[in-house]
Formats: C-alpha cells, sequence, structure tokens
C-alpha cells in the first residue's frame, strides 16, 4: 500500500499492477500521465517465454513431468522452467488503482491504465481523463475530467464539478460536468449529489452509455433560482430505475426550493417550480399565535407554542421545528413541513404551491383539500384521521407513512401513489387510498 504525501502536486507512480493508495486525511495531485505500459510489454515477453515453454516441454517429453531418470542438467532446467512459469501465472499485467483512507487524490493528467480503479474511502477526483472504469463502494469520486469506462455507484457519493476551492494545488480550470463513456448506475446504497449555483451554473453527468437509478440524489443549493427555469443534471443513451423517492413528476425540496424531477428523453431534468426565499426567519423559541399573513415565513430549528395560521398567498417552510397547536393554512403560496413535530392538526386547503410533508410527526387529523400544486405526505408518523381530497397537480403522493387512524382519500388527479412503499394503518383505508 502507498501512502500519499500531504499537499501540494506530484507525479504519480507508473502502475506495475494493482495500486493501492491511502491519503491519510491529506491532499494529494497527481499530475502527469500516467500508464501500465511496463507491465503491457511484460506481458508480451511473458507470453513470447510461456510459448517457449511450452515447445521445449513438448520438445524433451516433459508435459507430463520430467522422467525420473533424466539427468541432473535437465531435471534442474526443469525445475527453472516451472517456476518461472508459476511466477507468470501470479502476475496482474493490468494497472488498477485502489482509493482508501481520507483526503482526496486528483488525478489531472492522461490516465491510460486498463485495470478498474476503487474508491473505499476519503475521495477521488478525475480532473483529467481516465482510461478505464471506476466502481465507488464508498467515499466520493468527484471531477470535471473524463472516465472512458463505466461508473459504478454501489456505495458513497458521485458529486462532479470541480473548482479551485476544491484544491488550490490542483493546476486545471473549474468545470462542471463529469462525462463518461460507459455506463452510470447509482446503487441503492448510493447517491448522486449536484451542487446548485445559479439557472445555468450546475454540476451534471453525461454518460455515452446508459443510466441505471435506484440511490438517493441530494442538491446543495446555493444561490436564488428562477421559478421555470430547467436543469439538466444527467444525461445518457437511455434510463431505468428512478431515484429513491423521486418518481416522474415528483417534487423535491432543498434549498429553499422546490424542484420537479423528469426522467424523459433520456435525461434527468429539475423545473424549480417555487423559490422559497425567507422574508421571516424564526429560531429558537416563538410564545403565542404565529399568523403569516404575505411573504414566506420559515421556521429553522425553532419551537413554536401557540397556533399557525397562514393566509392566502403567504408561505411556511418549517424545517427540523416543533410545533404546539393547530396549523392551518388557507390558499397558501407554499406549504413545506421537514421534520418537523406538531402538536394538533394539520389543515392544508387551496394551495397554488406545493405541498410538502415528510420525515415527521404529527398528532392530530391531517387535512390536505383542493391543493392546485402537488401534494407529498412521505414518511410521517400521525396519530389520527388523515385525508386527501380533491388535489391536482405533478404529483400526490401518500407514501410511507405511519397512520393511527383512517386514511380516506378521494376526487385527486392524478390519483395518489406511494412509490412502491406501502403505509402502515391501523384505521380503515378507503377510497383511492385503499391500496396504499
Amino acid at each position: 500500500m502507498a501512502d500519499a504525501q500531504p499537499a501540494g502536486g506530484h507525479a504519480g507512480p507508473g502502475l506495475l499492477g494493482p495500486v493501492d493508495v491511502n491519503t491519510q486525511g491529506y491532499t494529494d495531485v497527481w499530475s502527469n500521465d500516467i500508464s501500465d505500459v511496463a507491465t503491457r510489454a511484460r506481458q508480451q515477453e511473458d507470453a513470447s517465454e510461456a510459448a517457449a515453454w511450452e515447445a521445449t516441454k513438448t520438445a524433451k517429453g516433459w508435459t507430463n513431468g520430467v522422467p525420473a531418470d533424466a539427468s541432473d542438467a535437465d531435471k534442474s532446467d526443469y525445475a527453472i522452467g516451472v517456476r518461472r512459469e508459476q511466477a507468470r501465472n501470479t502476475r496482474v499485467y493490468d494497472g488498477s488503482l485502489t482509493k482508501r483512507g481520507d483526503g482526496t487524490l486528483f488525478l489531472t493528467g492522461n490516465d491510460t491504465w486498463h485495470g478498474t480503479s476503487t474508491v473505499l474511502g476519503g475521495g477521488l477526483s478525475v480532473v483529467g481523463s481516465h482510461a478505464s472504469s471506476i466502481d465507488v463502494r464508498g467515499g466520493t469520486l468527484s471531477g470535471s475530467g473524463n472516465v472512458a469506462g463505466g461508473i459504478d455507484v454501489a456505495g458513497g457519493t458521485l458529486k462532479p464539478g470541480f473548482t479551485p476551492a476544491d484544491a488550490p494545488d490542483v493546476q486545471a480550470a473549474p468545470g462542471n460536468v463529469l462525462t463518461s463513456g460507459g455506463n452510470v448506475r447509482i446503487g441503492r446504497d448510493g447517491r448522486l449529489a449536484v451542487t446548485v449555483n445559479g439557472d445555468h451554473d450546475y454540476t451534471s453527468v453525461r454518460a455515452a452509455g446508459d443510466l441505471v437509478l435506484d440511490g438517493e440524489l441530494t442538491l446543495d443549493v446555493r444561490e436564488a433560482l428562477t421559478p421555470g427555469s430547467e436543469l439538466t443534471i444527467m444525461s445518457g443513451r437511455s434510463i431505468s430505475g428512478r431515484f429513491h423517492n423521486l418518481p416522474e413528476g415528483g417534487l423535491l425540496n432543498a434549498g429553499g426550493h422546490v424542484f420537479q424531477v423528469s426522467y424523459k428523453d433520456n435525461s434527468v431534468t429539475l423545473t424549480v417550480l417555487a423559490r422559497a426565499q425567507c422574508t421571516t426567519t424564526i429560531t429558537g423559541r416563538h410564545s403565542g399565535p404565529l399568523t403569516v399573513t404575505a411573504g414566506v415565513t420559515c421556521l429553522d430549528d425553532a419551537t413554536v407554542s401557540g397556533p399557525i395560521t397562514v393566509g392566502r398567498g403567504a408561505s411556511l417552510v418549517s424545517t427540523g421545528s416543533t410545533i404546539s397547536g393547530p396549523v392551518s393554512a388557507t390558499r397558501p403560496g407554499l406549504f413545506t413541513a421537514h421534520e418537523t413535530t406538531v402538536s394538533g392538526p394539520v389543515t392544508v386547503t387551496g394551495s397554488t404551491g406545493a405541498v410538502l410533508i415528510e420525515k415527521g410527526r404529527i398528532s392530530g387529523p391531517v387535512s390536505l383539500t383542493n391543493n392546485t400544486g402537488g401534494v407529498r405526505l412521505d414518511t410521517m408518523t400521525i396519530s389520527g384521521p388523515v385525508t386527501v381530497t380533491g388535489n391536482s397537480g405533478a404529483q400526490v403522493v401518500v407514501a410511507k407513512n405511519t397512520v393511527s387512524g383512517p386514511l380516506s382519500c378521494s376526487g385527486n388527479s392524478p390519483a395518489p401513489g406511494n412509490d412502491d412503499r406501502p403505509n402502515k394503518v391501523s384505521g380503515p383505508k378507503s377510497g383511492q387510498c385503499a391500496k396504499l
């Protein structure tokens, strides 16, 4: 195993077979062109030697071993030939790289080794070109270069893009796109992480082969986006599968924005449906009723003791908060509650924007009615009846909830789905949710 050196860039080694690198928490840069040409030349030499050895064994009658009455010289030649044959059989002629340990190894040259590179820990960033495939089993594969082979993310993260802030010592231009000449697979335990800096400034993956999706999609949204903007974050020859919890037309809440995902035309696109730019932010404790009449009120790890009322056109965005009292929103512009606990009923009626309620707890009845911007009720624990009626828009999803009480759905268009993640309901399920 090779240990990387701290900071700076230096010439990486020619790969004389498999190379295992532990960056030990440091950043390292291999700036030269790296190949396995020496081992490939040795392979040709070994092939010639193997052919000559087979001819010698045939000519001397040694194909089944040296005779017992052979001369001492023949016995010695045979023993030497066998040892060399055994050595040839153990050689690996394809150079390969295994990256482990904290820290990131940057590859900025034209790397032409033939064996698969494997990321087990830390980071591997391809800023130049990489001739073979890359398997990600842990850690992160990043960069804005070209991987001629496929990329298989069975575990860990694929994070396209490179900026000088990632490593000041890397002498390379920034870039947003990581390309692959083969297939790209995001496995169930893998993740695609996309950075969004603007409507036309975001990272992406382009593959000449097929896209196979089964893992998680995460977005790091760093600037305000324009509603209606479309971001193409992946493209390939074909697409099979979907990102976790994101069907066709699914809604994703990230960085104060609501995105709608599509897998059409062999691309993964995100359309910005709404921007929740906070006009009022509440953190810590808020005692008494809270009434939202305009703008976007954001609850960020807040504790609200009292009822919350959201009026027409106003929006509420709650993240990691606790609310003691009923929550009622009538014709809001946007309503999202992520990892939020509510003690009391939740009623959202007539929202023109998305309604996203996920990964939290509600002690009381839930009523979602006549909302037109799409509804997602996902991974909630609810003590009370749930009613989902007359909603429309991009999607209506009721998935992986635990409901202590009845679940009733009617008049929704499209009909509610559960993304193949059933709900656990202790009471009766009826209407459009009867089989969810």
